[in-house]
């Protein structure tokens, strides 16, 4: 990339940490989830995580060049992103956009359902590409993906040094348990 696109490129991770800031979150949570942010837009431009991330991928040094350091990465992010805060148990529901109406594939995003809010962790890769400025997010469905092993999304979490199979089992349990209890969120 060169230095106007890192801009743009910073300029849209300032944009995804604002939508954050209009949520409506406790402080720990706009903490929490500001510093995921950060940290998974700062791991898009690493070739390493994306060789771990997608180790079928075949990286020419031709597409390597093209390549928008969020592309392909909205499904790992967004199932990481929901998985680490808490899941839709807590407000952090899984999107996707089928391929038909996405044109470069299918695509996945966040809805905070409290606030109503989409946080779209690489929405940046469809304007780098075309002049689509609107995501057809009327066209989402929320999205029942599971954390396994060896997944993009586990692959992805690895490579910042989180276990998100043990992570998604610890959610599970505690909203398994405040089911029981009867206790919030």
């Amino acid at each position: 990339m060169d230095k106007s696109q890192e801009i743009l490129y910073a300029t849209e991770t300032n944009k995804i940490i604002n939508t954050i800031g209009k949520m409506g979150l406790d402080d720990a949570q706009q903490k929490h989830a500001e510093h995921l942010v950060k940290d998974f837009r700062n791991a898009f431009k690493s070739k390493d995580v994306r060789r771990m991330t997608f180790p079928d991928e075949e990286l020419t040094p031709q597409v390597a060049v093209r390549m928008w350091h969020s592309d392909g990465f909205c499904r790992a992010s967004s199932i990481a992103f929901c998985t680490l805060m808490g899941g839709e148990e807590n407000g952090w529901r899984l999107m996707a956009i089928p391929d038909m109406f996405a044109p470069y594939g299918p695509h996945y995003y966040i809805l905070h359902t409290p606030s109503n809010t989409i946080l779209d962790l690489t929405a940046d890769q469809f304007t780098h590409y075309s002049s689509l400025q609107d995501i057809p997010y009327k066209c989402g469905k929320p999205a029942f993906d599971k954390v396994v092993e060896h997944d993009s999304p586990a692959n992805f979490a690895a490579t910042l040094g989180i276990n998100l199979v043990k992570e998604s089992k610890k959610q599970k349990t505690l909203y398994m348990k405040n089911a029981k209890t009867g206790t919030g969120r």
